[in-house]
């Protein structure tokens, strides 16, 4: 595991990571049969509550039009996960960070 501090020393700023649609989609649905499903969902899960907070996250807006698509629970379950990620801009390009 990449240990921001000892490999980057205190001041260090942390890696910036874009995430796309998928992710707030596997982290927030609803746990699936099929194999491969299954385990990207575990691995978005583990890596959410583990690694997440070692990096800066990056999401665009179009990510935050996807995510708000869809079934209205499923789309208010994939906003709350990457609520705070978005509503402050931080590039041109309308990126946003959490």
């Amino acid at each position: 595991m990449l240990d921001i501090k000892k490999e980057y020393g205190n001041n260090a700023m942390k890696p910036k990571v874009y995430i796309e649609t998928s992710i707030p989609s596997y982290l927030t649905a609803r746990p699936s049969n099929d194999l491969r499903a299954m385990a990207n969902q575990n691995t978005t899960i583990e890596w959410w509550e583990i690694r997440r907070p070692e990096f800066e996250i990056y999401i665009s807006e179009f990510v935050v039009a996807a995510a708000s698509q869809g079934h209205p629970k499923a789309a208010a379950r994939r906003l709350a996960a990457i609520e705070g990620c978005y509503g402050k801009s931080t590039t041109i390009r309308k990126s946003f960070s959490c």
